[in-house]
């Protein structure tokens, strides 16, 4: 078999590619292209503009998106689509667990009438179009953009400014979120989702993300700041601090003084865009017992 007869029996396993025709898929596979790839390869990163939509032909490879979860993609799945219809950087970091072969569709062909017809180009995007609306409804996927365009919720926090007296706010936001499913912090951006923007330098940074992961430490314990990480971003030529955290698998306890100085365990929880501190042990340990495997 020569490579455009792999490639068009390659798409049989990819449901995006289940709407055309065997002929349809024969003239696909005229425009695409068989690449290897080494173990720990970098297909591409969260800074590389997209040029390809990719299935997997052999192996498995890993994404891991900008909250630092990973999804898996082996024989048959789609990924990259997302860069075929923006010019904006990707969402997440790919490589190959092992070594693997990927068919890579360039976007100049896909939208190039002499090579497709309208009919097959039109199919195509409406596939490609109807996976992507699916990160709509999945968080993890989601840009920063379009995460803040969303508004607070359970799992996202906005505020205006990245001042000291924030960071304890901030680290019970941040037990929360481990506490429920995880969430995102976006610093610089108004209550109301507008975009104000941060003017602070790299060392300001540095030193915010610094002495928050202290109080995280003295707060909830060194093991949690494990699960946040920090970007600094730049939408509409604004600069934006994002924290993201994963949810942890344990019960995460916020350490607080009392009035005469005794150490207490807050259990803080997300409801709906706000956080939560329940009282009453029954509720503790029911919301403990529902929520995680111990």
């Amino acid at each position: 078999m020569n490579e455009t007869e792999i490639i068009r029996d390659a798409l049989n396993y990819c449901p995006e590619f289940d709407v055309f025709s065997a002929e349809e898929k024969q003239t696909l596979a005229g425009i695409a292209e068989i690449h290897n790839f080494s173990r720990e390869e970098e297909i591409f990163t969260i800074k590389h503009k997209g040029e390809h939509f990719y299935v997997v032909l052999s192996g498995k490879l890993s994404l891991r998106l900008k909250t630092n979860k990973t999804k898996s993609f082996e024989k048959g799945e789609l990924f990259g689509e997302i860069g075929v219809f923006t010019n904006k950087f990707r969402l997440g970091t790919i490589r190959a667990l092992e070594k693997s072969e990927l068919i890579t569709f360039h976007k100049e062909k896909i939208f190039d009438k002499s090579l497709l017809s309208e009919r097959v180009m039109l199919k195509l995007v409406k596939s490609l179009t109807k996976k992507m609306i699916g990160y709509f409804y999945d968080e993890d996927y989601l840009s920063s953009e379009l995460l803040i365009e969303k508004g607070e919720s359970e799992s996202v926090e906005f505020k205006e400014g990245m001042h000291s007296h924030l960071r304890e706010p901030l680290t019970r936001t941040l037990a929360a979120f481990m506490n429920l499913n995880g969430g995102t912090i976006f610093l610089g951006v108004k209550d109301d989702g507008k975009i104000k923007g941060l003017r602070a330098s790299n060392q300001d940074f540095d030193k915010f993300q610094r002495d928050l992961l202290s109080l995280v430490e003295i707060k909830l314990g060194a093991y949690f700041c494990t699960l946040v990480t920090f970007d600094v971003e730049e939408i509409d030529k604004k600069i934006i601090l994002r924290i993201d955290c994963d949810p942890s698998k344990s019960p995460v306890f916020f350490k607080q003084k009392d009035a005469n100085g005794e150490q207490r365990e807050l259990f803080i929880v997300r409801n709906g865009p706000h956080n939560k501190t329940l009282k009453r042990t029954s509720k503790i340990v029911a919301y403990v017992q529902k929520h995680f495997k111990l």
